[in-house]
This record gives structure tokens, C-alpha cells and sequence, in this order.
């Protein structure tokens, strides 16, 4: 006898609801993905993607798409522009992608219409119920076997569940913008610049572009000017001042950052994804990949049982704890940026090493770094994080800050 086809309706077709959606179809699901926007696209500039995001987009059988658009790095060093001192990682142990995300969008948009996933724009849920019911701002109500609440750390759907455990809004926020790749970022290695409380980050993310991220107090108002202060920028990062010129004067996207709490993932039939679950600080680069690698393994459990809400609590149950952990460790990285008292900066660079290097902290570290992947246990980066991981000293380019 013939099982009645499950149907999943995802309220936000960002990357965390666009990539449920690819997973859940490639299953068997018969699956709708609302977006509010007039139409279906990405806002943004580039990300990493690491081991969890990786695997996921290879079990979705997009992932040579990806090594295409994107770029395999070979390094990623931290420069402290006032004490001059470079920490090194050098990648040979680890496959770390960077892509741009509209380039990322497409691949999975296009995914999605392969598998005969229903794209709808300008349909906007307001409201979702425990046994699977969903109201459109039209006052259309819609059912399915799994609600999806992929709308992003201000979840309306979230909120209306009574799931949000706290909004935390952080003194910080970041800019980011596209540049042409060009001579001063052809190789293909990450640089993260500190300079007090600023933090600058170049990384190439496909042949043609660099990913440039301004980090900064929220404080600080020419830290979140737009157009970006160049001139403010450039003097606090001079170093990189070949990047900082050329940065568009009518571009960028600033957001806050900011940490989401939830009392649980899921209540009865209806889920919350992506940022609406655990939206971070981007310190360890993990936004998107941990959305695409928890969307993922949402369909991969539910692929394992017909009771929805059951598997919807093997799922929180199996990620959930390591989710967190990647957020705060996310949160804690950024306190030695910001928090850090201005009469110790000497020392930050040294303290930042010893705790993403040795012992069981910079095991721990490099575990949830990569996505705290089961099959990838923090006590068995150990050494590798003493020994290989790390080198605290001048970058191979001979310390120029050119990468």
C-alpha cells in the first residue's frame, strides 16, 4: 500500500529554509516555501563554509556546484595591527570554503525547483499552530504534516509559539561588502585585521570577488557609517588600505549582531530553523553552514519515522547542545575583540593563541570551528591543535598584510 505523500509548508526561503526544502524533497516530501519579498533572492555579501556545512551540501548532492562558484582556502591569518603580530593557520588538515552567498542562493534555488519545491514570493505567515495550521497575512490558512519557521532571528512565528527564550541585541555590528579580486587578494588565504576594537576581514570568495567584512562597536558612529568611512577605516587599518579604497561608496549591508535563545526547537508539528534558532555573532563563520547542516539532518530525521513531532525531538535532541555551544564560543571570541581591557591589547593576540590552540580548549575550539561534527571529537584534535594548527609569528607572505 502506497504512504500518503507528507506535505511541509517553510515560512522564509533564506538559505536555512531554502536548503530544508531541498532536503525534504529530495525525500519525498511535497514541499512550499513562503517568502514575504516581492521576490526570491540573497542580500548579502560571502561565507565560510566548513565540515558540517560541507557534508550537508554534499548529501544534497550540490556540493561540486559549490567548489565551482567558491574558493578552497589555503590559510587564514589574524594580524593585531598595534602590536604587529600575525597568527597563522595554515589549512592543510581542513577543507574551509568560502562562496559568495547569491552564488550559494542560486545553486540551492535551483535544487529546489529540480525537486518540484513550490517557490511562492510575496506570501508573508503570520501565524503557526502546534498541529501543523499556518495563516497567511491574507487570512489563508494552509496544513501540512511539518511547519518550518526559517524566518530569521525576529521570527514572528517563533514569537507567536511562545518558543523565545531571550533576544540578546550585542554592542557590536558588522558591514559587509563585495570588491573585485584583484592583486592584493589573489591568494587564496582569509586575513582578519585587528586594530583596537575594529576588526577588518579580506577573503576571496569566488575568481572574481573578495568578501570584506568591517567589524566594530556600535558605539563607535563612523564605525557603521554608510556609505562606509574610508578614511576612518583606512587610518585604523593602513595595511590594507588597497582594500579599504576600493570599497563601493553605494554599497554594503549593516546589521547588529545579535544571539537568540529558545525555550525549544520545535513545539508539536512546527519547527524553528537557521537564525530564528540560534542566530550568532559571525566570529567562527558559522552561521550559514550550521543552518545548512542542521536543515539538512531535519529532513534526514524525519526521513526515519512517520510521527512528526517525534522526530522533530530526536532532532533538537541530536543538535541542540552542540548548536549552542558553537554560539557561545561564537559570542565568546567576539568579547576579546571588544571586551578586552584597552590596557592589556598586548597580550590578546597571545591569549586569543592559547585558547584556540592547546589543550582541551583549543581542541574544543577547532571542533566546534569545524561544526562539532559527531564523528569529530574534540579530544582527538589535541594534538593537532598544539602542534599544527597554529603558529604565532610573521605570515609567509613576509608580513606585508598582502594576501
Amino acid at each position: 500500500m502506497t504512504r500518503a505523500v507528507r506535505r511541509a509548508e517553510i515560512a522564509g526561503a533564506g538559505l536555512a529554509g531554502l536548503t530544508a526544502a531541498v532536503a525534504l524533497s529530495q525525500r519525498g516530501w511535497k514541499v512550499r516555501v513562503h517568502e514575504q519579498a516581492p521576490r526570491l533572492r540573497e542580500i548579502g555579501a560571502g561565507l565560510y563554509l566548513k565540515a558540517n556545512g560541507l557534508r550537508a551540501l554534499g548529501t544534497l548532492g550540490v556540493l561540486e556546484k559549490v567548489r565551482q562558484s567558491g574558493v578552497r582556502l589555503e590559510r587564514m591569518d589574524l594580524h593585531d595591527v598595534g602590536t604587529d603580530r600575525w597568527l597563522v593557520r595554515r589549512l592543510d588538515q581542513f577543507d574551509v570554503m568560502t562562496v559568495a552567498r547569491p552564488a550559494l542562493y542560486d545553486i540551492l534555488k535551483d535544487a529546489a525547483g529540480a525537486g518540484g519545491v513550490e517557490l511562492v514570493a510575496n506570501s508573508r505567515v503570520v501565524r503557526a499552530w502546534p498541529d501543523g495550521r499556518i495563516e497567511l497575512d491574507s487570512g489563508r490558512e494552509l496544513t501540512g504534516d511539518l511547519i518550518v519557521a526559517a524566518d530569521g532571528a525576529n521570527s514572528v512565528l517563533r514569537d507567536g509559539l511562545g518558543l523565545l527564550r531571550r533576544r540578546r541585541v550585542l554592542a557590536e555590528g558588522a558591514t559587509r561588502l563585495m570588491i573585485p579580486r584583484s592583486e592584493d587578494t589573489a591568494s587564496p588565504v582569509s586575513i582578519e585585521h585587528w586594530s583596537g576594537r575594529l576588526r577588518l576581514l579580506v577573503t576571496p570568495c569566488s575568481s572574481v570577488e573578495t568578501y570584506v567584512a568591517l567589524m566594530g562597536p556600535e558605539s563607535e558612529q563612523r564605525a557603521r557609517r554608510l556609505p562606509v568611512d574610508t578614511e576612518y577605516w583606512g587610518s585604523a587599518f593602513p595595511e590594507a588600505r588597497s582594500v579599504v579604497d576600493r570599497l563601493p561608496a553605494e554599497e554594503g549591508v549593516h546589521h547588529v549582531n545579535m544571539t537568540i535563545s529558545c525555550k525549544a526547537w520545535h513545539l508539536g508539528r512546527v519547527c524553528v530553523l537557521g537564525d530564528a534558532a540560534h542566530a550568532q555573532p559571525p566570529n567562527l563563520g558559522q552561521g550559514a553552514g550550521l543552518a545548512i547542516a542542521n536543515a539538512t539532518e531535519l529532513a534526514l530525521t524525519l526521513d526515519k519515522g512517520r510521527d512528526a513531532p517525534e522526530q522533530l525531538e530526536a532532532w533538537e535532541r541530536k543538535l541542540r547542545a552542540r548548536s549552542l555551544a558553537i554560539q557561545r564560543w561564537s559570542e565568546a571570541y567576539g568579547a576579546l575583540a571588544y571586551h578586552w581591557p584597552h590596557s592589556l591589547d598586548r597580550f590578546r593576540m597571545g591569549m586569543l593563541q592559547k585558547l584556540t590552540s592547546f589543550g582541551p580548549t583549543g581542541s574544543r575550539y577547532i571542533w566546534l570551528w569545524q561544526g562539532a561534527l559527531p564523528d569529530m571529537k574534540p579530544h582527538g584534535l589535541a594534538m593537532l591543535g598544539r602542534s599544527r594548527a597554529f603558529k604565532l609569528g610573521e605570515p609567509s607572505d613576509g608580513g606585508t598584510g598582502r594576501v
